[in-house]
């Protein structure tokens, strides 16, 4: 079972992902939308293959009751519906921002 406070405060969420952690170099992405929960196994197990086959079989998760693991290891699973993207460049400065549909 989960704990009452997974998935609180996922009505909207901003992810930012850096992708070199430096001043002057690399990239930061900003990804905004609504968090939605997957709870379909078959959506779940394509997710846990994709996992697995990129980052090997230490990051195996068991499907099972509409999410990963069971018992008290289980978590909950989210996608992103994205309805904004924003980019920074940091070496030359610069920024963009894309809107999804309906956004």
């Amino acid at each position: 079972m989960l704990a009452a406070c997974e998935g609180r405060h996922l009505y909207r969420i901003w992810n930012h992902v850096p992708r070199i952690n430096a001043w002057a170099a690399g990239l930061d992405v900003v990804v905004e939308g609504a968090a939605v929960r997957v709870s379909h196994n078959a959506e779940l197990q394509r997710i846990a293959d994709a996992i697995e086959a990129k980052y090997g079989s230490v990051w195996h998760f068991d499907v099972g009751d509409g999410m990963f693991g069971d018992g008290e290891r289980a978590a909950a699973v989210f996608r992103i519906e994205t309805a904004k993207v924003m980019a920074f460049a940091k070496d030359p400065h610069g920024h963009t921002t894309f809107r999804f549909d309906g956004a």
